[in-house]
């Protein structure tokens, strides 16, 4: 193999990544900046044409067909690969997102807000180029809830950019497990709060399905290297005793609060 095709290689790939980043940006950006008002209702949002990703389309195809050697075929290819699944992603996760901001139109926000809005902009763009890497509905729904949140939430923003790039990198492992111990805290004081060994047998069977190892990695990784939760120790009333609990930290307690329904 040449050194040429290996250079040119590495080159495919980095303007891979700056096209579809910046397809999927002029998209999603048109999406809110574009909109057609409906005679019935002027502050709704309508479910854009499809003229401008064919044209960011064009834009990455043409892009890629100049690269030397590669060019032409790669073009081709990538072409039929965004026709039968990008294309497809952007036209469901953009309906989605279309519906759920109506949603908002009809409580507590208006539609020229949101397009004036440059930090809502930044987060639609950033949670739509994650979504369009995604298959599995858990991650999909949590992309979702935060496009939604994000309009109302008092969460700074660096902590919002933050919090995306973690569903970037979690898997639904992560988010099930945090989300169980989410709802259990939910519960103390009540009945079926569960202390921590309670919970981690739960956690154990319904996200794990008992699998040990996979448990210890997540947890360790939601505890130690995201600082999602800690073990709070309380006295029992009963014998004067010690309970541990899992206990969602701040930060854990401001993810949840983005990403839940």
């Amino acid at each position: 193999m040449s050194e040429d095709f290996l250079r040119y290689g590495v080159v495919f790939n980095d303007i891979i990544e700056i096209c579809v980043r910046y397809t999927y940006y002029i998209v999603v950006c048109n999406s809110l900046k574009s909109k057609k008002i409906e005679e019935e209702s002027k502050n709704k949002i309508t479910v854009p044409k499809s003229n401008i990703e064919h044209k960011g389309q064009l834009i990455t195809k043409g892009l890629l067909s100049s690269i030397p050697i590669v060019g032409g075929a790669t073009a081709e290819t990538f072409d039929l690969i965004y026709k039968s699944g990008y294309e497809k992603r952007l036209d469901i996760w953009r309906e989605r997102v279309t519906r759920e901001l109506n949603n908002q139109l009809e409580q507590n926000i208006s539609l020229e807000e949101l397009i004036k809005n440059e930090e809502f902009q930044s987060i639609l763009a950033e949670t739509t180029i994650i979504a369009l890497r995604n298959h599995q509905e858990k991650k999909l729904k949590t992309l979702l809830n935060v496009v939604r949140n994000s309009t109302t939430s008092p969460i700074e923003y660096d902590f919002k950019k933050l919090f995306i790039g973690y569903i970037d990198q979690f898997t639904e492992y992560h988010l099930r497990m945090l989300v169980f111990i989410a709802d259990n805290e939910k519960l103390e004081g009540k009945t079926g709060h569960k202390n921590s060994s309670e919970l981690r047998d739960l956690i154990l069977e319904d996200v794990f399905h008992k699998d040990e190892s996979l448990f210890s990695l997540f947890h360790e990784e939601l505890e130690v290297g995201k600082g999602m939760f800690r073990y709070r120790t309380q006295s029992r009333t009963i014998d004067k005793g010690k309970i541990s609990f899992m206990k969602l930290t701040e930060m854990g307690k401001r993810f949840i609060d983005l990403i839940e329904d």
